[in-house]
């Protein structure tokens, strides 16, 4: 079980009496759902966050659940919940809203709340003693990620908006947003990640340069058709890049 598991298990088993449960549900529902005319749908991998949800729904909106769990093997076993809800969708709905409108004027508890939402539906948080401490939420909205900004910062945290390629790669991808650094510090690029300024580094360097004529058999070979260092190295990385981009790494 992973430590952001842990916080989670936490977090769900601590909320159910809570008054302001019905807000950390709202904006749940908001980001780790799909919402239309006629259901609503909601996914999860976390058992206990599904008992959370399905409860909450019973007590604040006695809606019928339809719930489902699914085996997904793909790169590792794992259960999947699915918990869909077919009626007073215009009630949820029009809660969800409210809910987003009015959580920067709202209290210190029910900003908390708020947060506990977000990190229960798109959250993570590294251990702090085997790691650097580290926490973060991810979401698709430039909208809600500023409202995030500003609740942390209203409790006192650190924290900045990073465009993510967690979206789209695959789990097992190098993020750029997680590099180590480099030993000398540097101002992040608006418009490149660490990754590409460092590709960009090697290109325009006189050391890569310098491998245009030299060959990894023949020495200076007099011709058009014969591969260099240069050449080869080019090739290999082109290849590289398919590979990596065909199994969505970086």
């Amino acid at each position: 079980m992973t430590f952001t598991t842990q916080i989670k298990d936490e977090i769900t088993k601590d909320n159910y009496a809570s008054p302001d449960a019905l807000i950390s549900l709202c904006i749940y529902l908001k980001l780790n759902s799909e919402i239309t005319d006629k259901n609503i749908i909601i996914y999860t991998e976390n058992a206990s966050t599904a008992r959370w949800i399905f409860k909450l729904l019973k007590q604040f909106y006695n809606v019928d659940i339809h719930l489902t769990s699914r085996i997904i093997k793909r790169f590792k076993k794992r259960n999947i919940y699915i918990l869909e809800i077919k009626n007073k969708i215009d009630t949820i709905v029009n809660d969800i809203d409210n809910t987003i409108d009015n959580i920067l004027n709202g209290s210190k508890e029910e900003k908390v709340a708020f947060l506990k939402g977000v990190f229960l539906s798109s959250g993570s948080i590294n251990d702090p003693k085997r790691n650097v401490y580290h926490l973060e939420f991810l979401v698709k909205e430039e909208t809600m990620a500023k409202i995030i900004n500003k609740l942390l910062h209203y409790l006192k945290f650190d924290s900045k908006i990073i465009k993510r390629e967690h979206e789209y790669m695959s789990p097992y991808a190098s993020f750029s947003d997680q590099s180590r650094g480099r030993d000398r510090e540097e101002p992040q690029c608006d418009m490149r990640t660490v990754y590409q300024r460092d590709r960009d580094r090697i290109l325009h360097c006189k050391s890569f340069r310098r491998l245009k004529h030299k060959t990894q058999v023949f020495l200076a070979p007099a011709g058009d058709h014969y591969r260099t260092r240069l050449t080869h190295t080019l090739e290999v990385a082109q290849i590289a890049r398919s590979i990596g981009r065909a199994l969505k790494l970086n």
